[in-house]
């Protein structure tokens, strides 16, 4: 299985990756720009950049705020169809879920920011689904190929 080397704030998501979300021509959202509370996470750029959209953004008290970098090399999609973000590069695709924020797929699973949960979208929310904080272990995806219990041809989220 390829390492892990994408950092400690890398969080992974089951499921198909949905076509970018939001219009070419829509405004940005930077960090520090008003957002309406309950947005889900998006897609943005850090404060005072106007280079990639590789922020990922979250609405906190009217305000978007950065939660964390794609990482050199990677771009920012909008997932909206879930309410998540995807972040890329040339060997990863990876979907961020904001605990407690909101969702729109039933049972859509996501790892936290901190990698610390596995998450699951209920009722419109991103509630944690299993518990992975150790010194040891925490969310990772694993493909479908290399773990004999995972039933998701696309692959699994697991504590590991």
């Amino acid at each position: 299985m390829r390492a892990w080397v994408v950092g400690m704030l890398r969080p992974l998501a089951i499921g198909g990756i949905l076509a970018c979300g939001g219009d070419e021509g829509a405004a940005i959202p930077r960090d520090g720009d008003p957002c309406d509370d309950g947005e889900p996470a998006r897609c943005g750029r850090s404060e005072g950049s106007d280079g990639a959209r590789n922020a990922v953004l979250v609405c906190d008290r009217d305000t978007w705020s950065e939660a964390l970098d794609c990482g050199a090399g990677e771009t920012c999609r909008d997932d909206e169809g879930r309410g998540a973000v995807v972040c890329t590069d040339e060997l990863d695709e990876v979907i961020y879920g904001e605990h407690t924020g909101a969702c729109a797929v039933a049972g859509a699973r996501a790892c936290s920011f901190e990698l610390d949960a596995i998450l699951r979208c209920e009722g419109g929310t991103w509630i944690i689904d299993t518990d992975c904080t150790t010194d040891i272990l925490h969310c990772a995806f694993v493909p479908a190929e290399d773990d004999a219990d995972c039933a998701d041809p696309d692959g699994c989220l697991v504590c590991a």
